[in-house]
């Protein structure tokens, strides 16, 4: 890999591969399957780690001109964030310096910096957990997941979406909407979303924190500021003073100075007619700032701080799955792969079968019953006529073909089910022939509608997968065999007797 390539980060990766899948949606799959067939085969990638093998496949694309988008993508976020930080760190200044201002003729009020910097960080904290509660859970309460979803907008972390309608109009489903609390979007990049948000309000609370905390030390350190503390309810010294020992507790084995005494909080209580009561020593008046400052950076950036490591630790988890889990990502490593598929055995196997060579007197398998009738599946769309399928398989295998369906692909899972349950119905006679494309690899989506089948249709009736190949002009043919070993050797592993591959056949029985 290029030093250009390893400077790429695993965000900016993410989108390129996001970008590719929806660019080669339309785009032919033989096409697709050549192509990268030919890149495994010229740079001999090694098949044993998944995500290494996806981002090389990404370099090579970029390396052959194709415009990914992810570096510039991931360095506007990472701008982004910088932007949040600062501008964190002048809302944090701008707030201590009105709290902490003092003319001389009026003591800076304890209860008003208490107030904005120990009880709304606490709520803050206390309504980021709410909107970080699985969308799954809070929908089980009424009107709970609209809570989610109203809270989730007042984060700073929401200028990350909206940035994203900044970018091209191809890459704003990035940042798709969804009836989500934390506004995470459908599928695997859900999480990405989510956690994105979540960094940069960190990021910004950070800066906040840390620009407040800047500016208070700043004006003790500089300006002779005098505390107070008063209320328009009737003032009690002494649950203020268990107030202040329940909110030194975390510091104040450590500190003791930074606690204040029952002393202090007596002698600093202001009456906005009187003043402080009398016998106050205006030199006292100054010792609550170590238990200001003591207060800011235990209920404000300590635990900032902690929320942006956990998730900027969450975000790389979900970009790391997100890149494995997009939907197209299977295609594209069983594209990828089929070249060591397809190159590393040096003899055949036993028990391996040849597609045109040998002709067989049906669809059958040892200890199970012979398929005279057939319930065939045209799975993922492939596009042959059914009257060409009726007489290809009928002539081929000798069973009468009693119905097309179509599942997979453009399909709804619907109707996916429900032709599983028709295949359930049919008789001990009646097998299930899954039509798919002999030049793709094959595709867990399908593995799994296989899967399906012979859970509804019992483990004694033949069902068989069909590859079908891709001749001159579109027209269906005879697989390769290469491409049908790839088949062979995914059914194989299921140790299902009942389960074979047999190729489309080409003219007479396969």
């Amino acid at each position: 890999m290029s030093d250009d390539a390893a400077r790429q980060s695993s965000l900016g990766y993410l989108v390129d591969l996001w970008v590719q899948i929806h660019r080669e949606a339309d785009r032919p799959d033989a096409e697709l399957h050549r192509r990268d067939r030919d890149l495994a085969r010229q740079n001999r990638w090694e098949a044993d780690q998944k995500a290494p093998v996806l981002r090389r496949w990404l370099d090579a694309l970029r390396g052959q001109g194709e415009p990914l988008p992810g570096r510039s993508v991931a360095r506007a976020f990472g701008l982004l964030r910088v932007a949040l930080a600062v501008l964190g760190l002048l809302s944090g200044w701008a707030a201590a310096a009105a709290l902490l201002a003092y003319d001389g003729t009026r003591p800076v009020n304890v209860v008003h910096v208490l107030a904005v910097f120990v009880a709304a960080q606490i709520l803050l904290l206390l309504l980021l957990g709410w909107v970080l509660v699985p969308y799954e859970w809070a929908r089980r309460v009424p009107g709970a997941a609209a809570l989610q979803s109203f809270l989730a907008w007042f984060s700073p972390g929401q200028l990350t979406r909206l940035a994203g309608y900044a970018l091209p109009r191809p890459l704003r489903g990035l940042l798709t909407p969804a009836p989500t609390g934390t506004g995470s979007a459908p599928g695997p990049m859900g999480a990405v979303v989510k956690w994105g948000i979540v960094v940069s309000a960190q990021v910004f609370g950070v800066g906040f924190n840390v620009g407040a905390l800047a500016t208070g030390l700043y004006l003790v350190a500089f300006s002779d500021l005098a505390f107070a503390w008063s209320t328009t309810l009737q003032p009690d010294p002494a649950r203020i003073h268990r107030l202040t020992e329940a909110l030194s507790w975390p510091w104040g084995w450590l500190v003791p100075a930074a606690v204040p005494s029952g002393s202090l909080i007596r002698e600093t209580l202001y009456y906005r007619q009187a003043g402080v009561p009398e016998g106050a020593i205006p030199a006292h008046w100054g010792q609550w700032w170590p238990f200001l400052v003591a207060s800011m950076i235990t209920y404000g950036l300590l635990p900032r701080c902690g929320l942006w490591l956990l998730a900027k630790w969450r975000f790389g988890c979900a970009v790391s799955r997100a890149f494995l889990e997009l939907p197209g990502v299977a295609a594209i490593w069983d594209r990828l792969t089929s070249q060591w598929v397809t190159t590393q055995a040096t003899a055949p196997e036993t028990g391996s079968t040849s597609v045109g060579t040998e002709p067989t007197e049906g669809l059958d398998s040892p200890g199970v019953p012979p398929a005279r009738e057939l319930l065939v599946v045209d799975w993922g769309g492939i596009g042959l006529a059914e009257r060409e399928v009726h007489d290809h398989l009928s002539a081929g295998w000798g069973s009468a073909v009693v119905a097309v369906r179509q599942a997979g692909g453009r399909a709804s899972l619907e109707a996916d089910a429900a032709v599983v349950r028709e295949a359930a119905q049919g008789s001990e006679e009646l097998g299930v022939t899954v039509l798919v494309k002999g030049w793709e690899p094959p595709v867990l989506e399908a593995l799994d509608f296989v899967s399906d089948l012979r859970a509804a249709m019992g483990p004694r009736r033949l069902l068989v997968v069909c590859p079908v190949g891709l001749g001159q002009g579109g027209l269906p043919t005879t697989p390769a065999a290469p491409d049908l070993d790839r088949w062979e050797r995914r059914t194989r592993a299921r140790r299902d007797p009942a389960l074979v591959v047999r190729g489309w056949p080409g003219g007479g029985r396969p």
